[in-house]
C-alpha cells in the first residue's frame, strides 16, 4: 500500500519537476499540499460512500495521522526561514540539506510499515499496561487532575489566555507577553501531570486530552517559531494561526460545562457507588 501511495503521487512529483527545474516556480509545493487535503477529505469520503460497511481499525488512523503531522510540521519549519540575514527578507526556502532530511523521514516512515504489525502489538500492549489500577503516586495526581478546584482552575487559565491573546492582537505589552507565556507552561504543565497519571500511552485515549496535547503541541511549536520571545516572527501568519488556534480550547470550557458531578453517598444505583465523589460523569 505504500508502494501504491508512492505511485499515486507521480503525478505531483512531475509536476513539482517540471515546476523546479523548468517554469522556475513554487506550483509544485502547492500541488502536492492540496493533493494530501484531497486524498484525506475527498477520497476517504468517497471510500465510505463505495463501502459504507467497512470495519476501520483506530491503528492505521492514529499512525498515519501523527506521521503526516510530523511531516508538515518540518515542513513547515524549512519553509519559514526563522533567522534572516540583517536587513534581507526571509528567504523562505528548501536547502539541500532539509531536502535530504525529508527523504530521510520517509525512509523512516517505509521502516515503520515494514514493522507495523509488530509496532502495533507493542503499543496496544503499552495503552494496556497503563489501563490497569494505578500505583498509589499516579492514583493521587490522577484525583488531582480530575478534582473541580482543578478542573476549575485550568478553565480560568484559558479564560485569561483568550483575552491576552485578543489584547495582544491590538497592544504590543511585555506585561501580555509575561502573562502568555505563563498561561502556556501552565497548560504544558497539566499534559505532563496527565500523562503522569494516566501513562503516557494511556493519557491519549481521552479525546480530549489528545485535544489538549495538540494545543500544547501548538504552543511548542509558537515557542520555536518565536524563540521564545516576541521578535519579529511575532508577525507572521503560521505564528498568528497558532495563537488563534488556542481559542479552539473555549470548547473545552462547554465541555465541562455540561458535565454533571454527583456524591457517591446520594446514589441508590449500585453500579454508581464506586464513582468518586468529584469524578465527572459520561
Amino acid at each position: 500500500a505504500t508502494f501504491m501511495a508512492a505511485g499515486g503521487s507521480a503525478p505531483e512529483l512531475a509536476t513539482s519537476i517540471m515546476g523546479v527545474f523548468v517554469a522556475k516556480s513554487d506550483v509544485g509545493f502547492g500541488t502536492i499540499v492540496g493533493s494530501a487535503i484531497f486524498n484525506v477529505l475527498f477520497v476517504i469520503a468517497a471510500c465510505s460512500f463505495v463501502a459504507p460497511n467497512l470495519p476501520l481499525t483506530w491503528w492505521p488512523l492514529v499512525r498515519d495521522s501523527i506521521y503526516y503531522c510530523t511531516s508538515i510540521a518540518v515542513l513547515v519549519a524549512f519553509i519559514v526561514d526563522s533567522n534572516p540575514q540583517a536587513g534581507q527578507p526571509s528567504r523562505q526556502e528548501v536547502e539541500w540539506w532539509e531536502a535530504l532530511i525529508l527523504l530521510i523521514l520517509y525512509a523512516f516512515y517505509i521502516v515503520v510499515m515494514y514493522f507495523n504489525e509488530s509496532l502495533e502489538e507493542w503499543v496496544t500492549k503499552r495503552i494496556q499496561e497503563d489501563l490497569k489500577p494505578k500505583p498509589p503516586m499516579r492514583a493521587r495526581v490522577a484525583r488531582v487532575v480530575e478534582s473541580l478546584p482543578f478542573v476549575y482552575t485550568i478553565m480560568v487559565v484559558i479564560l485569561v489566555n483568550v483575552f491576552i491573546i485578543i489584547f495582544a492582537n491590538l497592544f504590543d505589552s511585555d506585561a501580555l507577553f509575561a502573562v502568555n507565556i505563563a498561561c502556556s507552561c501552565i497548560f504544558i504543565a497539566e499534559i505532563l501531570f496527565k500523562m503522569y497519571a494516566y501513562g503516557v500511552f494511556g493519557c491519549w485515549t481521552d479525546a480530549m486530552n489528545v485535544f489538549d496535547g495538540l494545543l500544547v503541541l501548538l504552543i511548542i511549536a509558537e515557542f520555536a517559531f518565536t524563540g521564545g520571545g516576541s521578535g519579529n516572527l511575532s508577525g507572521l501568519r503560521i505564528v498568528r494561526f497558532i495563537r488563534l488556534a488556542r481559542l479552539l480550547r473555549l470548547a473545552r470550557i462547554y465541555r465541562v460545562l455540561m458535565k454533571k458531578y454527583t456524591d457517591d453517598s446520594t446514589q441508590t444505583e449500585e453500579a454508581d457507588w464506586s464513582r468518586p465523589a468529584t469524578g465527572p460523569i459520561p
